[in-house]
């Protein structure tokens, strides 16, 4: 039988913040989203994928294809990096289109200035030399470049 010890404590607190304490070493992503989205923290996509995003890419794989609705947490140009393509000059919402076991790295930018507007992007050189890092460290990488 078990040790009769809690495996998942939520526990709100004094000061209004709520912790959560699991002991089991990997939850559901299902769990984790509703953690997430009762925090108030930004939910990218409703599938199981692997999520990863900040302020100027987003990266997902798919372990089972099909198509995902993909929310931003505010409007964006999205340039799909590996096609050099733009997929829309300005959403917030937008579908992919993904293959079984596949990974796609997309860029966002602020989005399209209106006409006459004079706008300079870039990026922080930090937050690229992260996201390579985390993407080589899992073995994405090879199938990103």
């Amino acid at each position: 039988m078990g040790l009769n010890k809690p495996g998942l404590v939520v526990k709100k607190q004094p000061d209004g913040w709520t912790s959560v304490y699991s002991s089991a070493p990997i939850l559901p992503a299902a769990l984790l989203r509703n953690i997430l989205r009762v925090s108030g923290g930004h939910i990218y996509s409703e599938a199981n994928d692997v999520v990863y995003g900040n302020k100027n890419f987003l990266c997902l794989h798919a372990p089972a294809g099909g198509i995902r609705k993909v929310r931003l947490p505010q409007k964006a140009r999205i340039i799909d990096l590996l096609e050099n393509r733009v997929l829309s000059d300005k959403a917030d919402e937008f579908e992919l289109r993904l293959e079984p076991n596949s990974s796609r790295l997309l860029g966002l930018e602020s989005p399209t200035p209106e006409e006459g507007q004079e706008v300079f992007f870039s990026y922080q050189a930090e937050d690229d030399v992260n996201l390579l890092a985390n993407l080589l460290a899992f073995g994405e990488a090879s199938s990103l470049l």
